[in-house]
């Protein structure tokens, strides 16, 4: 009888197994015996390695700038050493746009770039499993009361995404929902940080805002 060779199995664990290139793996299996073969997003999900961030509670806004400052993000998420994220949705509703100009600007660098400020109740993390069997390992500071400072990105920052709205919104007209939701996701491999500017001239706008990533041990990327 002709050898096909052997394929080895693995319960998923807590720790994502990673193998060389060219080498022999293991099939990974829920615990259920069966592949993973849904969405990755969702089964890193399931897996208890997907969270989310937003204001602490519906009625609670947090507030833009007025102008665009390099170092004066709204939002500002830092990733350690050892730890990969991978953020797949970030929405932005305006709850006021007194000012025009209003800008949603998304980007990310390398290392941490966190100075100082920011209030961290006007926001929370959960996990996006209800049970929330994992804690996040990623280090947030969020603007509020007491804005964000943190070091110019400069030359290194890449910024994905821009939306801009050039009207100020009025009582006939509706404020904006943004909604950034990639087809290929960055991966922001720790240590790193990933940051939101929302501005607008003359006022700054104040917003809803919600963040949604998976993470895990930066051992388990690929070579």
């Amino acid at each position: 009888m002709r050898d096909y060779g052997t394929i080895e199995t693995q319960v998923h664990s807590a720790t994502l197994p990673a193998y060389r290139r060219y080498t022999k793996g293991k099939m990974t299996l829920n615990r259920m015996g069966n592949p993973i073969r849904m969405d990755w997003k969702q089964a890193l999900v399931n897996d208890g390695r997907g969270y989310m961030l937003a204001n602490a509670s519906p009625d609670l806004v947090v507030s833009g700038s007025v102008n665009y400052a390099a170092t004066d993000p709204v939002i500002l998420m830092v990733v350690p050493s050892g730890f990969t994220i991978m953020p797949f949705c970030v929405t932005v509703a305006l709850e006021n746009a007194t000012g025009d100009d209003n800008w949603v600007s998304i980007g990310f660098d390398t290392g941490d770039l966190y100075t100082s400020g920011g209030e961290a109740v006007a926001l929370i993390v959960n996990n996006l499993r209800s049970d929330s069997p994992y804690g996040s390992s990623v280090c947030k500071a969020y603007s509020g009361g007491t804005a964000i400072v943190m070091v110019d990105p400069a030359a290194g920052e890449r910024m994905i995404f821009h939306w801009v709205d050039p009207f100020a919104a009025t009582d006939k007209r509706a404020c904006g929902v943004v909604q950034w939701e990639p087809k290929y996701c960055p991966v922001l491999v720790g240590p790193a940080s990933f940051f939101v500017y929302v501005y607008a001239a003359t006022t700054a706008p104040d917003i809803q805002c919600g963040i949604q990533w998976v993470e895990f041990e930066s051992e388990a990327l690929p070579e």
